[in-house]
């Protein structure tokens, strides 16, 4: 019995090794024998379960790991328009603080506590975005050893709110209803209005904390305001025209204290201090018009040499000079005024005129150079830090240099900010905007759609929102907008980062954001179209494969722009090549590998032949591919994307296949060699697409598709977004067209 068991086992291990033998030595299958395969699983020998990737550790890789449409490896050293740029929606809390960086809060983050203390070795040279386990409400920056270095204040999980410095984490005794995005710093402590007060909070080995109480309000434009004056703080509830304010505290030498009921009354609206001591007040009246004082806070300290060497500083041959020195003569007060009377005369004209503006508070009182026609100013809106808008419906009055009358500009807004000379709003921001204040929104509480309009001043730029629009910033003597019309219902801005990566929340939410980042470029697909129109001549193309055109002579569409050709040296090509020729391909990009001369009898048209060999085929039911080592793909097209002759396949320059298979559309495909399908559909682009019978479709030299259609040339831009060098010879309207929706 054991011999026939040795027998068997015998007879079995000399058929398996028969087998093994058979399947090492029988031929290849030859080359030229087409056979499809569909995509297979193969087993893999067990292997140890991969370690989980470490979590994000900046903005970059946490878009990355939560977008993955991202394709960049890195930033984008130079930003894109912020038109082209990648955005967003965050849920996670962020904050934006006054040095430009974003603190954004992620639950599998550093702590805070070692966040800050990594900045401080780094000595302010590491990003600008930080990821923190807790919620930053507030960042306020110290000097320390020559260095600027954050102290965050953090909310924990139970509510709780702590400092967070680079030597340790100090508890915050106080309990108020903070508000935080109105938080003013000093050098060495930070104001904090709350509901119903001022708290002033001042970092050492613990939090001390000198509250001072304010009359709180619901009205919005009467809320506790503190500003810096040159020595401490000031401190006030404003009047309204049916409420008193609180008076005025300020914060001297270490302790708060009411001034003068006298000099500082509760019907005080704003205040402007001075460098000289003074301090401008507005004040409310009975009569619901607004007084304008000077008060004088500290001793008068005006430094003449100075003074003389600004007005010089009015001559000089640099505008920007001379409107800085403008600028700063308007800070200094009335205390100015004796010594640039004395200096004004024997002064070139311009001098001459920005001297007699500065000096207009002279004959009446002005809220810098502009003097309220009748009085009646309204308080429009209120600004973080103590800025203030105010309108008047009769306008205001502004010296004309050299003139005995001055100009009446009405109806008048006005912006007074800290630090800043009083400007009018721009006449463009206020288009819309009917006759006096019913359509201006004062603060961000959408109440009322009908009364949704916004000016935003921020970072001394203008803009303008409302939730139909959008944002808009006014740049020069237009208004561009910044977001899509998909996006407006983020129509609040709250700033920009030291990068230009812009902030966009919904009105009165702090969650979620809209972040725009012109470091990476929009990864949704894009197929920007210009179409120039020939209504008399001929288009066609130069024997390089460059776009041209017959108007006025024959040009040539270069990378950069328009060149003229030399019709002798360089003729109009107007004949198609014949369809076997490499035509939808410059012919600087044809490959000289050689490839497999048979294909599939029902593999369809060829279509294109790219720079490794491979071939693709059909495009009307199917895309089928050929590679030269005779790999074969098919893949059904997905029944939107089924089309009829004529088919021109394309391959740009970063290797995505766009397939013309229907007159005005274009379809965008991604080739997935490893994945479960070979491509799939990206995007279908039929915006701005002509939709007429193409002449001819092809890639030229730049990379960019050209299309000959109607008689006219339509060029499109595969990379998504078109080159500055050439949407500058685009009109506004064209520009308009390609907007992503």
């Amino acid at each position: 019995m054991r011999f026939r068991w040795m027998a068997l086992l015998l007879a079995i291990a000399l058929a398996v090794g028969a087998i093994v033998h058979f399947n090492q030595s029988s031929p290849a299958i030859p080359a030229t024998q087409p056979i499809a395969i569909a995509p297979t699983t193969t087993s893999q020998p067990a292997t140890k379960e991969a370690a989980a990737p470490p979590p994000p550790a900046n903005l970059f890789e946490l878009l990355r790991h939560e977008h993955s449409t991202i394709a960049t490896t890195q930033p984008l050293g130079v930003p894109v328009e912020l038109s082209d740029a990648a955005r967003f929606v965050f849920d996670h809390p962020i904050l934006l603080d006054e040095a430009g960086h974003l603190w954004i809060t992620v639950p599998d983050a550093p702590a805070t506590a070692v966040v800050v203390k990594a900045m401080a070795k780094l000595d302010g040279r590491g990003e600008a975005t930080h990821l923190v386990r807790e919620t930053v409400r507030l960042v306020f920056w110290t000097t320390s050893a020559s260095r600027a270095v954050p102290n965050v204040l953090i909310e924990n999980a139970d509510g709780s709110l702590a400092f967070v410095t680079t030597r340790s984490v100090l508890p915050l005794p106080a309990k108020h209803a903070f508000q935080f995005s109105r938080a003013l710093s000093m050098s060495d402590s930070i104001a904090i209005p709350c509901d119903d007060g001022i708290c002033l909070l001042k970092l050492g080995d613990t939090v001390t904390e000198q509250f001072h109480p304010l009359l709180s309000s619901t009205d919005p434009l009467a809320q506790p305001q503190v500003i810096m004056d040159r020595r401490g703080l000031l401190a006030w509830t404003p009047a309204t025209p049916t409420h008193p304010g609180s008076g005025v505290a300020r914060y001297f030498e270490g302790k708060w204290s009411m001034l003068d009921a006298k000099d500082w009354p509760t019907s005080v609206v704003q205040l402007t201090p001075f460098l000289d001591g003074t301090v401008q007040q507005l004040r409310q009246t009975d009569k619901e018009k607004i007084d304008i004082a000077s008060v004088l806070l500290d001793t008068p300290e005006v430094d003449a040499k100075r003074i003389e060497a600004l007005v010089d500083q009015l001559g000089d041959d640099s505008a920007a000079v001379r409107d800085k020195a403008t600028e700063e003569l308007s800070r200094i007060g009335p205390g100015a005024w004796p010594t640039l009377k004395k200096l004004s005369d024997n002064q070139l004209p311009e001098v001459q005129q920005r001297l007699e503006i500065l000096l207009a508070g002279v004959k009446s009182p002005a809220i810098g150079s502009m003097t309220p026609v009748d009085g009646k100013l309204s308080v429009m809106a209120r600004y973080p830090r103590g800025g203030i808008l105010l309108y008047t419906e009769a306008g205001v009055t502004i010296p004309e240099p050299g003139e005995e009358d001055s100009n009446t500009i009405a109806p008048a807004w006005i912006c007074v900010q800290p630090d800043h000379s009083p400007e009018l709003v721009p006449e463009l921001l206020l288009e819309d905007i009917q006759s006096g204040p019913a359509a201006l929104l004062p603060n961000p509480k959408p109440e009322s759609p009908a009364k949704a309009t916004r000016l935003l001043s921020i970072n001394g730029d203008w803009y303008r929102t409302d939730p139909i629009v959008g944002p808009r910033r006014f740049i020069g003597n237009a208004m561009i907008p910044m977001l899509r019309p998909s996006e407006k219902k983020f129509w609040v801005p709250v700033g920009s980062d030291r990068r230009g990566r812009w902030l966009f929340r919904e009105p009165g939410k702090e969650s979620p954001t809209l972040l725009i980042d012109p470091t990476i470029q929009d990864p949704t697909p894009r197929l920007p179209v210009w179409t120039v129109h020939v209504k008399a001549g001929a288009v066609g193309w130069t024997k390089d494969g460059w776009p041209a055109i017959q108007r006025g002579g024959t040009w040539a569409l270069h990378e950069s722009g328009w060149q003229a050709l030399d019709d002798k040296k360089d003729p109009l090509l107007t004949e198609v090549p014949p369809k076997d020729a490499p035509a939808t391909q410059p012919a600087t990009t044809q490959s000289a590998t050689p490839v497999a001369t048979t294909q599939p009898a029902d593999f369809g048209d060829l279509l294109l032949t790219d720079d490794d060999g491979t071939q693709y085929f059909d495009g009307k039911q199917s895309l089928n591919v050929l590679t030269h080592h005779t790999a074969v793909t098919r893949w059904e097209l997905p029944g939107t994307a089924l089309g009829v002759d004529p088919v021109t396949l394309l391959k740009s320059k970063d290797g995505a296949l766009f397939l013309f298979n229907q007159p005005g559309r274009v379809l965008k495909l991604a080739a997935h060699p490893d994945g479960h399908e070979p491509f799939t559909l990206e995007a279908t682009f039929t915006r701005n697409i002509p939709s007429g019978q193409a002449t001819r479709i092809w890639l030229d030299p730049a990379g960019r598709i050209c299309m000959i259609c109607d008689g006219d040339l339509a060029v499109l831009f595969p990379a998504g977004v078109i080159p500055h060098e050439i949407a500058v010879k685009m009109t506004a309207e064209e520009l308009k067209s390609n907007e992503p929706e």
